[in-house]
């Protein structure tokens, strides 16, 4: 694997990561206000 190849690969990951992180912290925070409301 190229150094170049790899950099990319990490990025990639780490944009993943981010959005997985990002979807779950606001599907959370849809449940505390949905209980809220309930």
């Amino acid at each position: 694997m190229h150094q170049s190849a790899k950099n990319q690969y990490v990025a990639h990951l780490r944009e993943e990561v981010q959005r997985l992180f990002l979807s779950t912290k606001i599907t959370r925070r849809v449940d505390q206000s949905s209980s809220q409301i309930w």
